[in-house]
């Protein structure tokens, strides 16, 4: 098709060596030719009356027209000439692109190019470009700069109020290269005496890259793309292929939307009004800072009753900070904690996925986010950092809500059953979570949310409405089967549990269990195997890392159960125990029992992944 949704035409490396084949001898005068013409659009020129010839060129199928017929072809089939490639002894080739009209609402907008162009219409030409492709994504003011022989240097992301674009620069300190291969499929190299300049990626922004080569040929950093090679139409060639390059990045320079469609469907509760609550935050880089700060405001700062600071902490180690404020530490690593040491902590209260990840700890007003959970700022990554807070809204309200008025035993049993019933208890077949798992899981993370904080909301202020209610439908669980208290603990009933060695791959059947859970935080927890006790070399063991009395090794958890119960945070404690249940560390004597338990075959996933704990 010659023209297709605004995509670039022409759309193969034209060879070197060009041969060609003239229909008859009154075309010889038609020396210029046109690739990949559909029937449709061949009737359009029978119909204007502009002759042309079918042939092909360089291989390509195509027509050709005489130069006076040119204008007329482009009025028949609403095109125009992008550019042209002048081939020796050879008819020359028209690239064209459709010639779509602009969106009025786009006129107030100015593009502004500052460099110097060898030929007389590139400037025009490229101003064109971007206000056919990238206008009508970004909707501002457009700059381009060509860095040029100092594209060395690290240039800043521009003001956000604008769009601009860097040639030959880097948002960061980068090495220098050159650029080898085809870009977009175009030969840009022979024209200009076999090497055009360029820079490695800084790895600061969103990598954008050639997907036929994998070549990066630019960062997006916000409102700021940079172009790492000179990209500036010099030649017909890089005419064409910024053309391509610009098609190619236009779908990521939106940055708004996706935040804006993540944050339409995060739970809207009735929270008081934000007041003069606010966020502050530090050592994020532009293009990540206002996406971090918007996240941070709209979903966490509503069920907060301070403000926030999110910092960047680029993994290095961070201490809790107690100044009144609620502190998000992201991408740290925990002071006073062993580097080689495996998370959680047991300090704090672990915050987890559905698929089982931990993501976060909570430390009172400390959320210590272990991760590069937003990463280059892609929808993907903003949608992993919007679950992040939403599950450590959800926990700052459980905790409100527990640390309230005084509940009864049995209220804090049905609030628990119906905490672990929303949140999706683990699977220990499932390992890390996949890209295209990204949305679907989000998805139950919002399902969860929304009802889960809706009750504790109402809980936080009415809650005796709530207390008790929807029993019945909190027992249909996946691994809690039933919930008993008496005066002194709380009795939790689990169905069959699983444990995947991560070394071998092969899942063990554990049994069912009673977890004892104390109330009051000063016993030990118990876990009584309902289906089996296991003869061992270490006796007869509950589960891997369990007595024959029922008492636990808990590893670097040991501390954690008690400071859960403390704070009557009920669901973590359950969630951690049947964590505990399925995970085994076989360099552990007892751990080593495991290849006593009976296997239980075909419950690998299809990949044959294996659960990896934080244990």
């Amino acid at each position: 098709m010659l023209i297709a949704s605004g995509v670039l035409l022409i759309l193969a490396p034209f060879a070197a060596l060009v041969t060609y084949n003239w229909p008859t001898n009154r075309a010889q005068r038609a020396k210029h030719f046109v690739r990949s013409v559909s029937e449709e659009q061949k009737s359009a020129l029978t119909n204007a009356s502009v002759r042309f010839f079918p042939g092909d060129l360089g291989g390509f199928p195509g027509i050709f027209v005489r130069f006076r017929d040119i204008e007329r072809m482009c009025q028949a089939l609403n095109v125009y000439v992008l550019t042209k490639l002048e081939n020796e002894d050879a008819p020359t080739e028209l690239v064209v692109r459709p010639n779509v009209p602009e969106d009025p609402s786009l006129a107030p907008f100015q593009v502004r190019v500052l460099a110097n162009f060898y030929q007389p219409d590139a400037k025009a030409k490229t101003i064109k470009l971007l206000r056919e492709i990238v206008l009508p994504v970004v909707r501002r003011n457009i700059n381009v700069y060509d860095i040029g022989d100092s594209g060395g240097n690290r240039q800043e992301p521009g003001d956000e109020n604008e769009f601009h674009i860097f040639v030959c620069a880097t948002p960061d300190s980068a090495e220098r290269t050159l650029v080898r291969e085809p870009v977009f499929g175009i030969d840009i190299i022979t024209r200009l005496h076999g090497y055009v300049r360029a820079l490695l990626p800084s790895g600061v922004g969103i990598p954008l890259t050639d997907p036929d080569t994998g070549f990066v040929y630019g960062e997006l950093c916000g409102k700021s793309l940079y172009l790492l090679y000179e990209a500036l139409p010099h030649t017909p060639e890089k005419m064409i292929a910024l053309a391509r390059l610009l098609e190619n990045a236009a779908p990521e320079l939106d940055t708004d939307t996706p935040i804006e469609e993540v944050l339409a469907q995060i739970p809207r509760q009735d929270f008081p009004p934000l007041g003069r609550r606010k966020v502050t935050q530090y050592g994020f880089m532009a293009h990540r800072r206002d996406t971090a700060v918007r996240l941070v405001r709209e979903i966490l700062l509503p069920a907060l009753r301070e403000d926030a600071c999110i910092r960047d902490c680029h993994g290095l180690i961070q201490k809790r900070a107690d100044d009144g404020a609620f502190h998000i530490l992201y991408n740290v690593r925990p002071a006073n904690f062993a580097r080689n040491s495996v998370l959680p902590t047991g300090r704090g209260v672990p915050l987890t996925t559905d698929g089982g990840e931990l993501v976060a700890e909570l430390f009172d007003n400390n959320l210590y986010i272990y991760s590069d959970a937003l990463g280059h700022g892609r929808r993907a990554d903003i949608v992993r950092f919007a679950e992040v807070l939403l599950i450590a809204r959800r926990q700052v309200l459980v905790g409100r809500a527990f640390n309230g008025p005084l509940m009864t035993v049995e209220q804090f049993a049905g609030e628990c059953l119906k905490l672990v019933a929303e949140a999706a208890p683990l699977d220990p077949a499932v390992t890390e979570v996949r890209r295209e798992q990204t949305e679907t899981r989000f998805a139950e993370t919002l399902k969860a949310a929304r009802k889960t904080e809706q009750e504790i909301v109402q809980l936080d202020a009415f809650p005796a409405e709530l207390l008790g209610r929807e029993y019945d439908s909190l027992l249909r669980i996946k691994k809690v089967k039933d919930v008993q208290v008496t005066g002194t603990e709380m009795i939790v009933d689990t169905h069959m549990l699983y444990c995947t060695e991560k070394q071998s791959g092969v899942t063990y059947r554990i049994g069912e269990f009673k977890i004892h859970i104390p109330l009051s935080g000063s016993e030990q927890l118990l876990f009584l195997n309902q289906t089996q006790l296991i003869n061992t070399s270490s006796g007869r063991m509950h589960a891997p890392h369990v007595s024959s009395g029922g008492n636990a090794c808990l590893g670097s958890t040991q501390d954690m159960f008690p400071e859960l119960i403390r704070k009557r945070e009920f669901a973590s404690v359950v969630n951690l125990a049947i964590l505990f249940l399925e995970s085994v560390n076989v360099d552990d004597h007892w751990g080593k029992q495991i290849t006593n338990w009976p296997i239980e075959s075909g419950y690998l996933n299809a990949v044959g992944a294996r659960l990896t704990r934080p244990f």
